[in-house]
């Protein structure tokens, strides 16, 4: 009998540790997926991480190293992590699962999210075809599945929230801009785009979206990040060109005409609504860029979309067509025919 024959024919034991919101939203899906079918799964979120703010059910907060040890003690078929950039526990499952011999999967949640660990996986699951030919110029001989974008679970925008900014196109004649970034990368993509809604001719409004996991963590200079985001956009505010809008920010960008980001999952969030998108490029987004995924350019940017380096009106920008990406959502039972193929 092949071996994802056995799978499916007994329960598996399936160990996962994940940190960010990112490596939740692929790993939560498809844990879930693996209990539907009947395996039982232990599931950990860092400590330290946002994973367990997004992980509601069947789901531990991992603190301690001797909680991960002790939890190995079961016999394990398959280990699955994220792969998040301030990673510990991640790390150490990887390590313990090579250590014993047990099937190590690695989800990526961002083209060329595998050069943030050495541990070579059994099992390395992908965004997209892009995604799969990045990982194997660098790890040649990893196997690879092609699961989608863990960022584009489902969504479905209100009725209220699409007619409130229909009216305010129809009110004000203003395209609408949604700017998702907040954190250090803000303090130069938040400026660059100020400065060019500034430039331009075309009526357009902001919608500022404060990473609701950052907003309220404190700068560097004592202040909140969603302090020192509102100070940069007070000449947009008292211009009338700021609209403030309460629903989740995956809905709004749905609705918007316009995402302008570093390289946010929400932008192709908005490119698969049929919506703009914008590459905001800065030293630091470079920088940071580089540090998570080994990337010399955004994937936006490689497919052709849009970038602003420096501030520029945005007329032309906003004339343009929204790029067709072609990028699909995660889906868990792909992801979970994989994970099954390895026992």
């Amino acid at each position: 009998m092949s071996g994802k024959n056995r799978a499916h024919m007994q329960s598996i034991n399936i160990l996962g540790v994940v940190r960010t919101n990112a490596s939740a939203s692929a790993v939560g899906p498809l844990f879930a997926e693996l209990r539907r079918r009947g395996h039982r799964t232990v599931l950990f979120a860092e400590g330290g991480g946002q994973a367990k703010h997004r992980l509601k059910d069947n789901v531990e907060e991992l603190t301690q190293l001797q909680q991960l040890l002790a939890a190995f003690e079961t016999k394990f078929d398959v280990v699955v992590t994220g792969l998040s950039k301030e990673r510990e526990f991640e790390q150490i499952a990887e390590a313990e699962a090579k250590r014993r011999g047990i099937p190590l999967v690695q989800v990526e949640d961002y083209w060329g999210g595998h050069v943030i660990t050495d541990a070579e996986p059994n099992l390395l699951l992908v965004v997209d075809a892009m995604a799969e030919k990045m990982s194997r110029a660098a790890h040649p001989g990893v196997r690879t599945a092609t699961v989608g974008l863990p960022g584009l679970f489902a969504v479905t925008p209100g009725d209220a929230l699409k007619n409130r900014l229909d009216e305010v196109r129809a009110t004000t004649g203003a395209r609408l801009i949604v700017y998702t970034d907040t954190g250090a990368e803000a303090m130069e993509t938040l400026p660059l785009l100020v400065a060019s809604i500034r430039q331009t001719t075309t009526p357009v409004m902001l919608i500022p979206k404060w990473n609701p996991n950052l907003r309220n963590d404190a700068s560097d200079d004592g202040r909140t990040w969603a302090e020192r985001c509102e100070e940069i956009i007070v000449p947009l505010r008292e211009q009338g060109k700021i609209l403030d809008v309460p629903e989740s920010t995956d809905e709004v960008v749905m609705c918007a005409d316009l995402t302008a980001s570093g390289f946010s999952v929400l932008l192709f969030r908005a490119l698969c609504a049929g919506k703009q998108a914008l590459t905001l490029w800065t030293p630091f987004v470079e920088h940071l860029l580089k540090v998570k995924t080994g990337l010399t350019e955004t994937p936006l940017m490689m497919l052709g979309g849009p970038t602003l380096a420096q501030p520029q009106p945005l007329d032309a920008i906003l004339a343009q067509k929204a790029l067709s990406a072609g990028v699909k959502p995660f889906d868990p039972k792909a992801a979970a025919d994989a994970v099954l193929s390895l026992v």
